[in-house]
């Protein structure tokens, strides 16, 4: 009977034949950490929807990723393209990024001549097309005035030339030999009838940007996490520990790999895109555990930092015992109190006074571990029971009191 096959040593000199044979393609790998490198730049994008700049992001539709915002009721569009290299210190030139070689010649200076296909097998304007740039910047036509920007985004560097062009960029002068032949060969470039002028062309070639060197593009970049964590809590004031911001980075980027890979109908509603390719704050809502109502009732009733307040509440009545259903009812309490102060402060302001001063005695006992969580509402009452404005009393019920308690607590949170 043969004995067990031997198991190589890694540390043996001699490599087996699956190291030896080169293999015939790695494309596989290349196309995977592309596409992770975009999920990646799609993740950061979702979480500026904490900060309310952004409405909605759009996954892998009409570009690698898409954020759309609000602005008096119409919808603005920014539209990103993700461009990778594994090459370590790779640079992009000129003639990649825009379609335009380092040295000209006279015959390609002239927007419609055709005999400049012959040297290269394209013509100007069909290398402007194929171009990173002159992709971004037709959805500039487009999309017209609801485009505000289009942005390359990539972890490689940009030769010396692009980044003097970048600078003129920028600047706004666009004095560059480069983006003067995108100029002169824009109309034709996109086929654009009626042709623009000038001016407008500029206008939509400013609406470019390029950030090169970003590291959470990199295919094994290991900061990605806490960064992302980092704009999380500046957003919603949520303290993460590390293995909880990796786990609310890692949902989100399965929810844009979803969101990428779902399938789109040919003939489709606003709800529909949304629901396929589409996270709002709903979504965001969900991923961080934070109440839709509770942040809904924070919302209308004025607060500027409702989601900052709804994620405060979450932490802190969570951490205090509260069951989930009485803290969304909390939060409507606080919007009550609110809503109360605002209209009676200024007519009672003396006795209002002393009664913010009542209700801040009770936050201290609470958050001090003087009373528990449940004694509030006995402390609340005893408060009501013993006001000495009348006329305050009547017009107060305990519910508001108690939202006056939770405004303390944001209040002195906030500070």
């Amino acid at each position: 009977m043969a004995g067990p096959r031997s198991i190589a040593s890694p540390d043996d000199e001699v490599a087996s034949p699956i190291l030896q044979i080169k293999p015939r393609e790695v494309a596989g790998r290349d196309t995977i950490a592309r596409f992770n490198a975009q999920f990646r730049a799609t993740a950061l994008a979702c979480i500026q929807i904490l900060s309310q700049t952004v409405d909605r992001v759009y996954c892998d539709y009409q570009d690698d990723f898409v954020s759309m915002t609000q602005v008096n009721g119409a919808a603005t569009y920014r539209f990103y393209q993700v461009k990778t290299s594994g090459t370590r210190n790779h640079q992009w030139s000129r003639l990649q990024v825009f379609g335009v070689p380092r040295r000209l010649s006279k015959k390609e200076k002239k927007p419609s001549d055709e005999k400049a296909k012959k040297a290269t097998g394209q013509t100007p304007q069909e290398r402007i097309a194929a171009s990173f740039a002159g992709k971004l910047l037709d959805h500039t036509n487009r999309f017209g005035d609801s485009c505000t920007s289009v942005s390359l985004l990539t972890n490689a560097s940009l030769d010396d030339d692009l980044e003097d062009l970048l600078k003129t960029l920028s600047d706004g002068t666009l004095a560059h030999d480069a983006i003067a032949h995108v100029i002169a060969h824009f109309n034709e470039t996109y086929a654009l009838d009626p042709p623009l002028c000038q001016r407008e062309i500029e206008v939509r070639v400013r609406k470019l940007t390029i950030e090169p060197n970003l590291s959470h593009l990199s295919p094994h970049d290991k900061d990605f996490s806490s960064k992302a964590t980092q704009a999380i809590h500046e957003f919603s004031e949520i303290d993460l520990t590390v293995s909880e911001g990796a786990a609310i980075i890692d949902s989100l980027i399965k929810l844009v790999e979803r969101k990428c890979h779902s399938k789109l109908m040919e003939s489709m509603t606003e709800a529909d895109l949304n629901a396929a390719a589409g996270i709002g704050i709903e979504e965001m809502l969900s991923i961080l555990s934070i109440s839709k109502g509770a942040y809904d009732h924070l919302l209308a009733g004025g607060d500027s930092q409702a989601l900052k307040s709804a994620s405060l509440f979450q932490r802190k009545l969570a951490q205090a015992g509260a069951p989930s259903e009485m803290i969304e009812t909390a939060i409507r309490w606080k919007v009550e109190w609110d809503n109360w102060l605002r209209t009676h402060r200024h007519h009672r302001e003396s006795s209002v006074n002393f009664l913010l001063n009542d209700l801040r005695e009770v936050h201290r006992k609470w958050v001090q571990s003087v009373i528990p969580f449940r004694s509030v509402l006995d402390e609340v009452r005893g408060l009501h029971g013993s006001m000495n404005d009348a006329a305050l009393q009547a017009i107060l019920t305990e519910e508001i009191l108690l939202g006056g308690v939770f405004a303390e607590l944001v209040r002195s949170e906030a500070r």
